[in-house]
């Protein structure tokens, strides 16, 4: 796997001569990682009131690296070195994760932030009367779901300005593809949907240890993946069945498949979807929970869900037609 590849952007043509075209990416690529060792550096410091590491949480994040190393294996997937490093990773009471982090309109368990590659946990107060085991099994989710976007395929994008300036910046994690042209990304949802399949079946996986490490029960295990980003999962879990079917494959195979690219990097087994569903039907997919306006996710979402859901072709016309009818009203232009 290519590590961290390069997409290059701006205003500015480099060159048409090939031989300096060569020597600026290299330049490129040198300040690349000398703005990812800044980053790295800065995003290690705690932040004020952030508290040490406990026991507990180191435990979860051996036992995260343990479980990516287990699933890239199973994936037929090379790897070397940690997944890992407890430095990328602050725990943070829900006090100082609010003042840090105000952008945050609801509780979340963590987010991980693929400027710096660091993620940031967020210690939830308990609900009252909650099973203080239930926090523990409920943290490990947390931490493996940001843990998996960060062993994701990553690319960076160099933007050179007019003055022949470069910037520095994720382009793409995963699935999700920043949108050069907007504010807006592409993927996003999808993207989500697979990290919870692969959080579910990669924790479903060492069911033993869990039990073993962290005493996990029954009831817990039957619970593991489905608190969050159900949308999501519907979708992938519903694309997987109709792209199991296309190709005639089990629907493990194709899941398999999915899972995997979001660590490879590879895309165009997405080609699938318009071929099962038609034209225009992957910026669809490229556009579920994608907009940086919560609004337009809130209405056109579902509409989204719901033509890949529908078996009726004459149906999704009329539903892609709504989802363009609606976009016309927030942007006359398109």
């Amino acid at each position: 796997m290519e590590k961290n590849p390069i997409a290059i952007t701006g205003t500015s043509k480099i060159s048409d001569d090939k031989n300096i075209q060569e020597v600026i990416k290299d330049q490129i690529t040198s300040g690349i990682a000398n703005a990812s060792d800044k980053k790295h550096t800065e995003s290690i410091l705690h932040l004020e009131g952030e508290r040490a590491k406990s026991e507990k949480e180191i435990k979860r994040i051996e036992a995260v690296e343990t479980y990516l190393g287990r699933l890239f294996d199973k994936l037929g997937l090379p790897h070397e070195g940690r997944f890992i490093e407890q430095d990328q990773i602050h725990f943070l009471s829900q006090e100082v994760f609010e003042k840090n982090f105000s952008q945050f309109t609801c509780d979340v368990g963590g987010f991980f932030r693929a400027g710096d590659r660091v993620i940031f946990m967020n210690d939830n107060n308990m609900p009252e009367g909650a099973d203080p085991a239930d926090k523990e099994i409920t943290d490990l989710e947390h931490l493996t779901h940001e843990c998996i976007h960060l062993a994701s395929h990553a690319k960076t994008l160099a933007n050179i300005g007019e003055d022949k300036s470069v910037s520095y910046g994720n382009y793409r994690t995963g699935y999700r593809v920043l949108g050069l042209d907007s504010n807006d990304s592409k993927f996003n949802g999808f993207n989500e949907g697979v990290v919870c399949a692969t959080e579910r079946l990669m924790l479903l996986s060492e069911v033993e240890d869990l039990k073993k490490r962290f005493h996990a029960t029954e009831p817990q295990l039957e619970k593991l993946g489905y608190g969050a980003y159900v949308s999501n999962q519907v979708l992938v879990h519903t694309l997987n069945h109709k792209i199991a079917e296309f190709r005639k494959e089990k629907p493990v195979t194709s899941l398999t498949r999915i899972i995997r690219s979001q660590f490879t990097g590879e895309m165009m087994h997405l080609r699938d979807i318009e071929d099962i569903y038609g034209k225009d039907s992957l910026d669809l997919l490229a556009k579920f929970q994608s907009s940086s306006d919560s609004k337009i996710n809130e209405v056109r979402d579902p509409l989204i869900l719901k033509y890949f859901q529908s078996e009726d072709s004459g149906e999704r016309i009329e539903i892609k037609e709504e989802i363009e009818k609606f976009e016309k009203t927030v942007n006359p232009t398109q």
